[in-house]
């Protein structure tokens, strides 16, 4: 009875993910990675005389694997992760502000390809990014019924989405941060409290993760049961101090590691970084009437200009989806990202780009994704010029991208 019973169970398990592998999740994020890739590789092959003469000051030889097509996804912090997989948090001071789930994977897998770390990175985005969106569909739809059936599109067609197939945390953070709303939502408070626990290890956004699983936890019919269950959180957290103390001696260098990247706690906190962002981005307007403005760290002016203005846009734009999740959403999700939004805002770069990186980090915020798939099929021309724009959008900041341009 019990091989027939475990027989029958893996039967299930394989006839359910052949089940998601053909769903329309499944088919969107395939069909557009492959398009991103096409996107990327046409860019790099193309347009090589506009490839960023600084190129060769990060395109280090722990960035190269079986050759420019794959090399590419390896760009910016790629860069810091595989120096964590192949040489530990020892290898350099700033490695203590990239968080060890992702790394710690890539360090594995990479070592069972044969050292293909790059390419071991990139099968672990694509894996985990399709984890996501298969599991982020059906949340979609329950919670705001049929007009959710186009969340997934709208994520594959963010402008940051390709970060879901580079090596990047993002798409392991978001495969975590969905499937832990997905097993709580399904009352699996344990389930739910554990992955929430490695979306901490992923990246310190995770803490919004957390406290969204502990508001239904909270309102949950087995609360004290439901909010026991959390206390896996800070034991898995400990992993973290524990690797950095082991590798480098300073446990608890990540509290401050912020600093070495040009980030500091603002006194005003998020509205700190609003102002700060939005300072910049109308500095940046001016530049981009003018053509006058102040080179940063070696970038053209122009080019300072259009980041900043890029991430101010992006700031107003994630502002204004956070009211729309506070107002169309439940609670738990409005925590998620307004915690998400403002822990960046708290932390602007002192370095000329306040908003350093914003525009990336709304990738994995898949309430946004969400409220305007719910929006778009309340409004279906707004819901079409929001698409076109975004895919507009994509195709660009990936041939920036692939040209060792900074996007995000």
């Amino acid at each position: 009875m019990t091989d027939d019973r475990n027989g029958g169970r893996a039967a299930w398990v394989r006839g359910g993910a052949r089940a998601a592998l053909r769903s329309p999740a499944a088919a969107t994020f395939l069909w557009s990675r492959a398009a991103v890739w096409l996107v990327a590789l046409l860019g790099y092959a193309m347009l090589p005389p506009h490839k960023n003469p600084f190129a060769g000051r990060w395109d280090t030889p722990i960035q190269h694997d079986l050759g420019w097509g794959t090399d590419i996804w390896a760009h910016w912090d790629g860069g810091w992760f595989l120096k964590i997989a192949e040489h530990s948090y020892a290898a350099d001071v700033g490695t203590a502000a990239f968080y060890p789930l992702y790394p710690g994977a890539l360090a594995i897998l990479g070592r069972i390809l044969a050292d293909h770390f790059i390419v071991a990175g990139i099968v672990l985005s694509l894996v985990a990014g399709l984890v996501a969106v298969v599991v982020l569909e059906p949340l979609a739809v329950r919670l705001v019924g049929r007009d959710g059936r186009r969340t997934v599109l709208y994520l594959m067609l963010f402008p940051m989405s390709f970060f879901l197939q580079a090596v990047y945390s993002e798409a392991f953070f978001l495969a975590l941060a969905v499937g832990a709303f997905a097993l709580a939502e399904r009352g699996r408070p344990s389930w739910a409290a554990l992955v929430a626990g490695f979306s901490l290890l992923a990246r310190s956004t995770g803490v919004g993760v957390v406290l969204g699983i502990a508001v239904i936890a909270w309102r949950s019919p087995q609360r004290r049961r439901a909010l026991a269950s959390l206390a896996i959180v800070p034991v898995l957290f400990a992993a973290f101090p524990l690797t950095l103390g082991l590798q480098t001696g300073h446990p608890w260098s990540f509290l401050d590691v912020e600093k070495t990247w040009g980030r500091h706690l603002s006194a005003a906190g998020p509205l700190g970084g609003i102002w700060q962002g939005l300072r910049a981005g109308g500095i940046g307007l001016r530049t981009l009437v003018d053509g006058t403005g102040p080179s940063i760290l070696g970038f053209d002016p122009l080019e300072v200009a259009a980041v900043n203005v890029e991430a101010a846009a992006f700031m107003l734009l994630f502002l204004w989806l956070t009211v729309e999740v506070w107002r169309r959403l439940p609670l738990q999700y409005s925590v998620f990202v307004t915690v998400s939004v403002l822990i960046p805002l708290s932390l602007p770069s002192t370095m000329g780009f306040p908003l350093l990186s914003l525009p990336r980090f709304g990738v994995v915020l898949f309430p946004f994704f969400i409220v305007l798939s719910q929006m778009g099929a309340g409004r279906p021309r707004l819901g079409e010029i929001v698409l076109g724009s975004s895919a507009v959008l994509l195709g660009l900041t990936v041939v920036q991208w692939a040209l060792w341009y900074w996007v995000a």
